[in-house]
C-alpha cells in the first residue's frame, strides 16, 4: 500500500546543518472562495473536497512545473517521488494540471483522458456498483495486497486515490455531508500566503495559541526560490506572547548560526534573505533557498 509522508514545517538548528550543509557537500464553516487566481482558487476546489479533520494538504501546480524549463530538475524530482504509481494506473502526466495530496488521499485533476484510466485500472480494480452517485473502482480483494490497492473514483477531470475509507470521506465531503478542510481559518490564511508552484497547509500545531500554518515555494529566479511560511494565531496576543518570540527568536538564530558554521567551514550556504514580519495574529517569515537545498527540504526532509 502506497503511504504518503508529511512533515510538519518546525525549522530549527537540525533543518539547517542536516539540509542545507549535507547538500553542500554532496552538491468548520465554509467560506466562500473570492481568490481570482487561477492556481489559488485550484488550490481551494481541491481543499473544498478535503476532510476538514485531515490534518495536512499539499498542493502542487503541475502545470507550471512541467511548463518552465527552469524547473525542470525540480519536476523531474517531483515526478519520480510523486507520480510514478499514478501513471502506472493510467493517468497521462502531460494531461495533468494540479496534484493535492492528504493524508492517504490523492487528488489529480486536469484534462483527464478517463477511458484510459478506466482501460488500465480493469487490470486489477474493479467496478464498485454499491456506490450509486459515483464511479468508484475497488481494488480486486485477490490481488490485494500485491497491487497498490485501496479505491478509486473518477469523475470528469479528476482522479481521486485512497483507502476506502478515505475514498468515502471524499464523497462525503464533495457531496456536501460533511465539512472541508476549506473553512474561515484556512481562507484567512490563504489570504496572506503566496501562491507557489507547491502550497501546503498544516493543521497538527504544538506551539501555544497556534491555529494553522501555511507554507509556498514560489520562483524567485532561476535556480533560485522564495520559501515562505505563514504561521496564523489564535489572535495578536498570542502571536506576540513569550513562546512566540521564543520561538521565532530561536528560527532566526538558527538560521544566522548555521551561516556562520558554514562560513567557518568554507562553504557556501544555500539560503540568503531571511525575513520576518507580523500583522496581527499573523507571523510570516521566509528565506531565499538554492534550488537544490529547496529540492532536499521538499522531497528528502
Amino acid at each position: 500500500m502506497r503511504m504518503l509522508h508529511h512533515r510538519a514545517v518546525n525549522v530549527t538548528v537540525s533543518l539547517f546543518l542536516l539540509l542545507a550543509i549535507p547538500l553542500i557537500i554532496s552538491g468548520c464553516r465554509e467560506s466562500t472562495p473570492v481568490e481570482t487566481d487561477p492556481t489559488k482558487l485550484a488550490c481551494i476546489e481541491m481543499m473544498q473536497k478535503v476532510p476538514i479533520d485531515y490534518e495536512d494538504f499539499e498542493f502542487w501546480d503541475v502545470k507550471a512545473l512541467r511548463g518552465d524549463p527552469e524547473l525542470n530538475s525540480m519536476y523531474q524530482e517531483w515526478h519520480e517521488r510523486r507520480m510514478d504509481w499514478a501513471e502506472n494506473l493510467g493517468v497521462n502526466i502531460s494531461e495533468v494540471d494540479y496534484v493535492a495530496e492528504s493524508e492517504v488521499l490523492t487528488l489529480i485533476s486536469g484534462n483527464l483522458s478517463l477511458d484510459e484510466i478506466r482501460d488500465t485500472i480493469s487490470i486489477n480494480y474493479e467496478r464498485n456498483y454499491s456506490y450509486t452517485q459515483a464511479e468508484v473502482w475497488s481494488a480486486r480483494p485477490e490481488l490485494e495486497p500485491q497491487t497498490t490497492g485501496g479505491a478509486i473514483t473518477l469523475s470528469e477531470g479528476l482522479f481521486v486515490w485512497g483507502n476506502d475509507f478515505n475514498i468515502d470521506d471524499y464523497l462525503d465531503v464533495a457531496s456536501g455531508k460533511e465539512p472541508s478542510m476549506y473553512d474561515n481559518d484556512t481562507f484567512s490564511l490563504l489570504q496572506k500566503l503566496p501562491e507557489g508552484i507547491e502550497m501546503r497547509i498544516i493543521r497538527e500545531v504544538y506551539l501555544e495559541g497556534l491555529v494553522i500554518q501555511g507554507m509556498s515555494v514560489m520562483k524567485e529566479g532561476n535556480g533560485t526560490f522564495r520559501w515562505t511560511n505563514v504561521d496564523m494565531f489564535e489572535n495578536a496576543i498570542a502571536a506576540t506572547s513569550n513562546k512566540a518570540d521564543d520561538y521565532y527568536q530561536d528560527v532566526e538564530d538558527d538560521f544566522k548560526n548555521s551561516q556562520i558554521m558554514a562560513v567557518e567551514r568554507g562553504l557556501t550556504f544555500p539560503y540568503s534573505d531571511f525575513t520576518l514580519k507580523r500583522d496581527g495574529e499573523f507571523v510570516e517569515w521566509s528565506v531565499l533557498a538554492e534550488e537544490q537545498a529547496m529540492i532536499g527540504l521538499l522531497f528528502y526532509g
